[in-house]
């Protein structure tokens, strides 16, 4: 099934998502380099933090003139480049966008468009594909290929030959295929690390003695890492789950670069 993805120009608008909750929709978050800076309202956080593991958060690194438009762009183009066949809807009020999105749809039959309204995106359905100019509809192809049947009268007078014995015709076999070098399907080759039971209880236990909370998510980032280094290694995906757990279980939460606790 064909991903839909939400790409959002929070510099531009800051919409509350809440309707995409328990939704199927991948969405990304884009932070402009300034913005990061400023204070976000609690209740457009929390409706983040509902997405799960559905959100992402890109951060700029620098400000300038269209940056972020820039960064959207690049992220469309990565997007049909893996996934021609998905959906894009862009939440800005921008309407730089709309050339893009004009030529995407034209030339390369994309689906994508451009909207302000979050829950209208959560409501609607899949977006059909844009025919690409110049290229022939399938029954239309259909229709210049087949050809019509011969009226009775033909198939009468032409009735005699069909009584010719058919010739013999070779069957062509099918290329061997050198099984050996055949690659095991994808999961067979992946290991994921997870948490070993309790880590997670610990580290939060951890955090709640710590007298001065680390208050960026890099510094929260290196404290965690800190921990697994002393019980039996820092992999850098368990310091992915476990803040993503922390922020999931509403026990941190982002705000750009920042973080807080609600520890209790």
């Amino acid at each position: 099934m064909a991903t839909n993805y939400v790409l959002v120009d929070f510099e531009n608008v800051q919409p509350d998502m809440s309707a995409l909750a328990g939704t199927a929709h991948r969405v990304i978050v884009f932070f402009g380099a300034k913005q990061q800076e400023g204070r976000v309202k609690a209740s457009t956080m929390l409706a983040l933090i509902r997405l799960g593991p559905n959100v992402e958060i890109v951060e700029l690194l620098r400000s300038g003139k269209n940056a972020l438009d820039m960064h959207i762009a690049f992220q469309v183009g990565r997007i049909f480049e893996t996934e021609p066949d998905a959906t894009v809807h862009i939440v800005s009020g921008d309407t730089d966008f709309d050339p893009l999105i004009e030529y995407l749809k034209k030339t390369k039959g994309t689906k994508i468009s451009r909207s302000k309204d979050v829950g209208a995106i959560a409501k609607q359905r899949p977006m059909p594909a844009v025919p690409v100019m110049g290229a022939v509809p399938k029954k239309a192809k259909a229709a210049g290929g087949r050809r019509s049947s011969p009226p009775k009268a033909l198939h009468a007078q032409r009735a005699p030959h069909a009584q010719r014995a058919p010739q013999p015709q070779k069957v062509a076999q099918p290329p061997r295929v050198a099984q050996q070098h055949k690659l095991p399907p994808p999961q067979v080759l992946l290991t994921e690390k997870k948490m070993q039971p309790g880590q997670f209880d610990r580290i939060v236990k951890q955090l709640r003695s710590m007298s001065g909370k680390p208050s960026t998510r890099k510094k929260l980032e290196q404290t965690i890492a800190s921990y697994f280094k002393h019980h039996g290694g820092a992999w850098p995906e368990l310091v992915q789950q476990a803040i993503d757990e922390l922020i999931r279980g509403g026990i941190v939460v982002q705000a750009g670069t920042k973080v807080t606790y609600s520890l209790g």
